[in-house]
């Protein structure tokens, strides 16, 4: 069976030879028999047409019929539908994760501009030649603004990243994995800083125990994970009260611990977190939803580290209101394998 595909006009699959292309460009029926003179022989050809889409068949074959040859091209017309149908949602899957990606980075670039411009405005940026000395000059005479202001930018910047390697490992077949040991303690200590400044404004007391096991994992994917922890943790974690991280260990893991009180998940939603695009109830109805991607995110990158990730409400089984806001206590254990054995 010979076969010609195009949609709209575009030459999409063919195996029909070039001396058989004048009956494809002459054919105007669905099926006829006609002699050959190229093949030497009585062959069946025939087009069939929809939307956009032509396709155009000949059979060598001496008894096919009209009958058979109308199921041969329906056959083609499914298989070719189909295949459009998969590409437009891969397209459109593959839109999606771009849009969502270009929209993140767009948002951060976009802080970071803004606290720039905060502590010095694009006038003063306009000044030409003077713009440096000026620019020393605002950063000395408002020293505590410059620190916080680079606080925050760092802070934009980590996540900034945070979004570039998720979207590379996100988007690769086999991502490419560092697997080291690296003390726990000092990844939490070093991922945490951009986020001081926001936990501070908040009046958060953070409290980090001592710990000095190492984790067996690949760091820029566990950083990029306890960057999406915190961040959450800024959001939804009650203003005036501690975050309590602190460490246990297993036999095969170390576990590593959130404790906060936060805001309130429902106990029927609790694995639910962590499916792409889900928003808490409670995260939805007092508008500090993001994009429900955080948590999921968390545990696809978890699991690459061969983790894993829970969540436990509701821990001293006591709930408040603070601001019109239901909060409880709540964990988060992140738990990562123990140091590799020499």
């Amino acid at each position: 069976m010979y076969y010609y595909i195009c949609i709209g006009e575009d030459y999409v699959l063919s195996n029909l030879p070039d001396e058989l292309q004048i009956l494809r460009a002459k054919c105007d029926v669905s099926t006829e028999r006609i002699h050959s003179d190229f093949l030497n022989q009585i062959i069946r050809h025939g087009k069939i047409e929809k939307n956009s889409i032509f396709i155009y068949l000949v059979s060598c074959d001496i008894n096919m019929t009209a009958k058979i040859f109308k199921r041969y091209q329906e056959a083609f017309l499914f298989c070719v539908c189909a295949c459009i149908d998969l590409l437009e949602k891969i397209r459109e899957k593959e839109y999606q994760k771009t849009r969502r990606f270009k929209h993140n980075i767009t948002t951060l670039a976009a802080n970071i501009l803004q606290e720039i411009y905060k502590l010095v405005s694009q006038d003063e940026l306009l000044k030409g030649p003077k713009q440096l000395e000026r620019i020393k000059e605002i950063i000395h005479s408002n020293s505590d603004e410059a620190g916080l202001t680079f606080l925050k930018i760092l802070k934009n910047a980590n996540l900034m990243k945070a979004e570039f390697d998720v979207y590379e490992i996100f988007n690769l077949d086999s991502p490419y994995l560092d697997f080291a040991n690296h003390p726990a303690h000092k990844i939490i200590l070093l991922t945490i800083n951009p986020f001081w400044l926001e936990f501070i404004e908040k009046k958060i007391y953070i409290n980090i125990d001592s710990f000095s096991d190492t984790i067996y994992a690949d760091y820029k994917t566990i950083s990029v994970t306890l960057c999406h922890i915190f961040e959450n943790a800024t959001k939804y974690i009650a203003k005036n009260t501690e975050l309590h991280i602190y460490f246990t260990s297993d036999d095969n893991y170390i576990n590593i611990i959130f404790e906060m009180v936060s805001l309130k998940v429902y106990e029927d939603e609790i694995q639910k977190i962590f499916l792409e695009n889900y928003s808490g109830i409670l995260a939805k109805e007092y508008d500090l939803a993001g994009n429900g991607l955080g948590m999921y995110i968390v545990k696809k990158l978890v699991e690459f580290n061969n983790g894993k990730i829970t969540f436990l409400n509701n821990c001293n089984g006591t709930a408040f209101k603070y601001d019109g806001i239901e909060y409880e206590k709540n964990k988060i254990i992140l738990s990562l394998p123990k140091e590799e054995k020499k």
